[in-house]
């Protein structure tokens, strides 16, 4: 006999109602990724009410029955106890996801920040070609083999890097 005293048929689906989803989301809160349809189910207490799984005897109910059978069936709160765990449930999935959009703009930013890097340790590398090649153009004009391997070294990466190297000479002399 439930609370009114109307007699209650333990063989019916709703005479463990409450109790098999208390003990299924118990389960479920205690593992480290929740299936999604689950978490759907626990966002809203009609939606825990309608929900039904044969095979873990969970049959849709009123969400009245479910809180009349919960206060019944549970014993640790009762429908607090149930509508405490759903809420638990539907708050894991919630803080440790990540939204696409949010990953997305986080790799982006990860990528932006590589490429700025590069840039910066380009810069400072062309900068000290530059230098080096300038030291070098002045010490040309004691060692002539040195004139000739710069002018092949000038020829053949000067146009790839970008760089011009100023010789003191004016074109054409």
């Amino acid at each position: 006999m439930d609370r009114e005293g109307i007699p209650c048929n333990p063989s019916t689906p709703n005479s463990k109602a409450a109790l098999e989803r208390y003990r299924f989301l118990c389960t479920i809160a205690e593992r480290k990724t929740i299936p999604v349809d689950i978490i759907k189910i626990c966002r809203s207490q009609s939606r825990l009410a309608a929900w039904s799984l044969p095979e873990r005897r969970i049959f849709p109910v009123s969400l009245n029955t479910l809180k009349a059978a919960a206060d019944r069936e549970i014993e640790d709160g009762g429908w607090a106890g149930l509508d405490g765990i759903r809420r638990k449930v539907s708050k894991i999935q919630r803080k440790s996801s990540i939204s696409r959009v949010d990953r997305q703009a986080a790799e982006i930013k990860r990528l932006r920040n590589q490429l700025d890097e590069s840039v910066r340790i380009r810069v400072t590398l062309n900068r000290a070609y530059f230098d080096a090649l300038t030291l070098l153009q002045a010490s040309v004009t004691r060692d002539v083999s040195l004139a000739a391997q710069l002018e092949r070294h000038t020829a053949t990466f000067g146009e790839a890097l970008g760089l011009r190297v100023l010789s003191g000479v004016k074109d054409g002399e």
